[in-house]
């Protein structure tokens, strides 16, 4: 393969490989993952710059050692100036990007009257000090929205946490309106929904579904949970199963799913249960046979 050729394809590597690491930084790294933002900043920004260095005239003339220290040295560049960037020094980070336009039009001056190369290495290590510096300003902008939005969701889990401490203690508030009222936007998760369910579901046992492929469930608003609870109260009282009733819980970006799991001892048919499909529920499905009654349902919300 000719080396203009390679040269092309690490380029386009490069800037694959930039695009997906701050991609990740911006979306996916945790609030306080400070030196992880640091080493994927720089590292990309070498990147960048590396993009450029290995299709001038300067790097195909050097010799290999030269080649791989001038590589090195632009990601000791990039990660050293990211952390004095991500730390948020307003002086540093002037002087990066004063110093990286000094290099670009020192660089262009010499190469008008030297005729030379310098601008090659110039613009390299002027990518390398701007794009930290712009990149690390949109990274540390994500961060602070992050941290900004942290309090709300300490407040809204504390709320659901208070939300399941009552309703275990007192489950008769779930029937009370201004109690009902209060609480109806607390949002709660996953746990939380199972806790306030066998609150107000003392006759059932709650379980979450083992199915389920989604690790960080939507988080539910209180209102639902009463309602769904609700739902189950009426369901149970037109089997009148007189075993040990199975609530499956599951939850999607779609809703909640429940699987209620019974014995049939009132030899129930699945005429008598035509009634539930007028209830408040999506894609409701019955089974029904002499040893058990078995009803699904989904609630959108």
């Amino acid at each position: 393969m000719p080396d203009f050729v390679l040269s092309r394809f690490l380029t386009v590597g490069c800037l694959v490989t930039v695009f997906a690491v701050m991609t990740v930084l911006a979306h996916r790294t945790k609030v306080h993952a400070h030196w992880i933002r640091v080493i994927g900043l720089g590292v990309s920004c070498a990147l960048l710059a590396s993009a450029w260095w290995i299709n001038t005239p300067s790097f195909e003339m050097a010799a290999f050692p030269a080649q791989a220290f001038s590589l090195i040295l632009f990601v000791a560049l990039g990660v050293f100036y990211a952390a004095a960037v991500m730390r948020s020094q307003s002086v540093v980070r002037w002087a990066g990007a004063l110093a990286a336009c000094l290099l670009a039009v020192i660089g262009l001056v010499m190469d008008a009257i030297l005729a030379s190369h310098t601008t090659d290495v110039a613009f390299s290590f002027a990518i390398c000090l701007l794009s930290v510096n712009f990149l690390g300003h949109l990274l540390r902008a994500r961060v602070n929205q992050a941290l900004l939005r942290a309090p709300k969701a300490a407040a809204d889990n504390s709320a659901s946490q208070c939300l399941c401490s009552l309703l275990t203690q007192h489950p008769d508030w779930a029937e009370n309106q201004d109690f009902y009222k209060t609480v109806a936007g607390v949002l709660c998760l996953k746990t939380q929904v199972l806790t306030i369910l066998r609150a107000l579901l003392p006759h059932c046992t709650i379980r979450d579904s083992k199915e389920s492929t989604q690790t960080i469930a939507r988080p539910v608003p209180a209102s639902v949970i009463f309602s769904v609870a609700k739902l189950c109260q009426i369901i149970t009282a037109e089997i009148r199963s007189e075993g040990d009733i199975q609530v499956v819980v599951s939850i999607d970006a779609a809703g909640i799913h429940i699987t209620l799991e019974a014995p049939n001892t009132h030899n129930i048919r699945s005429e008598s249960l035509k009634g539930l499909s007028n209830l408040d529920i999506d894609a409701l499905q019955t089974h029904v046979d002499d040893q058990s009654v078995n009803i699904a349902f989904g609630y959108r919300f």
